[in-house]
């Protein structure tokens, strides 16, 4: 039960306009340039050291 009301806690209702900040953030770009900006963003990650 603990562990539930934790999980439950971390979201929130939120505030703004979600769709008009997705807009205006990515107004400028197309499908393939966020595509190219995930697959570096991935390639960053990978080339990183593993920590253990």
């Amino acid at each position: 039960m603990v562990d539930t009301m934790r999980f439950v806690g971390q979201f929130t209702v939120g505030y703004g306009d979600y769709t008009a900040e997705r807009d205006e953030l990515f107004r400028d770009m197309t499908l393939d340039d966020m595509m190219a900006e995930i697959k570096q963003s991935r390639i960053q990650i990978d080339a990183q050291p593993r920590r253990g």
